[in-house]
């Protein structure tokens, strides 16, 4: 049995580091790699937190609006899954929902991640998908979406 307080009041606290910021730090490699791994971490409590019955029924029945772009049917290899623009069809997109434990799913088990800034320099967007999903989509789901799945 878990105490969900604490868990709740972490992902409150990570939600709140997620907001637009008039100065953002500069990009480094450390900052994007803590930002993904905070992303994936929070996931995993999200997940904990469903499996264990600990949110509400809205929770459990949240349907996550993302941005879905096929595969193309390129072979994805470890020289090439960083250009995610040669292996999906990004002209294609399509708005649909997904579950909160799909979502979740997607983070723990990312074999692609990109977080994208936008022209303020704060963390608008984040292209991912897992293992399972590599040769079916990509996902885009906005820092925004984010946030309030975190709340």
């Amino acid at each position: 049995m878990i105490e969900s307080r604490y868990w709740k009041e972490d992902l409150i606290a990570h939600a709140r580091r997620l907001r637009s910021s008039k100065s953002p730090p500069r990009w480094s490699e450390g900052a994007v790699v803590n930002f993904e791994k905070e992303l994936m971490i929070s996931f995993f409590m999200i997940r904990v937190l469903l499996e264990h019955k600990k949110t509400s029924s809205k929770s459990q029945n949240y349907q996550v609006p993302v941005h879905c772009a096929p595969w193309n049917g390129k072979l994805v290899t470890q020289l090439n899954f960083w250009d995610v623009d040669e292996l999906y069809h990004f002209e294609k997109e399509v708005e649909k929902r997904v579950s909160l434990p799909f979502l979740a799913n997607q983070f723990i088990h990312s074999k692609i991640i990109y977080t994208l800034r936008d022209t303020t320099r704060n963390w608008s967007e984040v292209l991912l998908c897992s293992d399972l999903e590599i040769k079916k989509a990509i996902y885009r789901i906005s820092v925004e979406e984010i946030r309030k799945v975190f709340i």
